[in-house]
């Protein structure tokens, strides 16, 4: 993480998977901590990639917080 962030800079991402689709629910490495990623399984049909993504709210001023 680089630049100055304003707001909320700490936050983080979550996917809830109710428990009856957690036989069809993996979870994808994304390597980076703001993000969060999972692939759902279908069968028959294409398989599907659900994300969260944290972008906190930067206003490129150079002020602290």
């Amino acid at each position: 993480m680089s630049g100055v962030f304003s707001g909320r800079p700490f936050g983080g991402t979550a996917i809830l998977v109710r428990s009856v689709f957690a036989n069809k629910v993996s979870v994808v490495d994304t390597h980076d901590s703001r993000m969060t990623a999972v692939r759902v399984r279908n069968s028959g049909q294409a398989n599907m990639v659900i994300c969260s993504v944290y972008m906190p709210w930067n206003d490129r001023s150079v002020r602290g917080v």
